[in-house]
């Protein structure tokens, strides 16, 4: 189970494809494990990246129909499919 997907990226339920794929490539490029050279850092980031990647890939299954929002009334998120 993870956060609300939207919150994870920093972007508003009703923000366009662009602006939510332009959140996930800023979040990915500052958060990538091979930025880091300290080996806590980059278990961090990794972890972190995880959780972004996730986050975006729920999004674009909501958004083609195929994971319901579960998150949209303030509820703990749950994938439906």
């Amino acid at each position: 189970m993870i956060e609300d997907p939207y919150k994870v990226l920093g972007v508003s339920r009703d923000a366009n494809d662009d602006d939510i794929k332009k959140a996930y490539r800023k979040l990915a490029r500052e958060n990538h494990p091979d930025k880091f050279t300290d080996p806590v850092e980059r278990d961090r980031a990794s972890e972190r990246m995880k959780e972004i990647n996730a986050a975006y890939e729920e999004i674009q299954k909501i958004r083609s129909g195929r994971a319901r929002d579960t998150y949209a009334n303030d509820q703990r998120y749950n994938e439906t499919s």
